[in-house]
């Protein structure tokens, strides 16, 4: 893929070691190119999950099929601090969520930059920025 365009591309692995390439919601064969966006399942996704994926994201919807806005996408930069934080510089409103599917909500009180202390052990924390 050397055009020049934004494309979906989705890698599944078998744990057998069996893998499949799909570009545009079409099985192909080796892709190089650089990646924007990953998303990791703890399954195969079958070639319907693909499809529905490519199609969703090519109509405006995120990963659930919600549809989002068009409007220009927030914004996160994540910088590592010497002392462990990490400072998160965005646009938008940044939401938080335990979960991966769980369901992300707004910060109260959270202003750009804002540093976040990790969680240790089996806890875990996960930032985006929403419009």
């Amino acid at each position: 893929m050397s055009n020049g365009a934004w494309h979906h591309v989705v890698f599944t692995v078998l744990r057998a070691g069996e893998t499949v390439t799909y570009t545009d919601g079409n099985s192909v064969g080796v892709t190089d190119g650089q990646m924007d966006e990953v998303a990791v399942w703890r399954r195969v996704l079958s070639p319907v999950d693909v499809s529905t994926l490519f199609t969703n994201g090519s109509n405006s919807k995120n990963l659930f099929g919600q549809t989002v806005a068009t409007a220009a996408p927030p914004t996160v930069a994540v910088t590592a601090n010497a002392d462990g934080t990490v400072t998160l510089n965005y646009t938008g409103t940044l939401q938080s969520s335990a979960t991966l599917g769980g369901t992300f909500t707004p910060v109260a009180g959270a202003t750009s930059p804002y540093t976040v202390t990790p969680a240790t052990g089996p806890t875990s924390q996960l930032y985006r920025a929403s419009n």
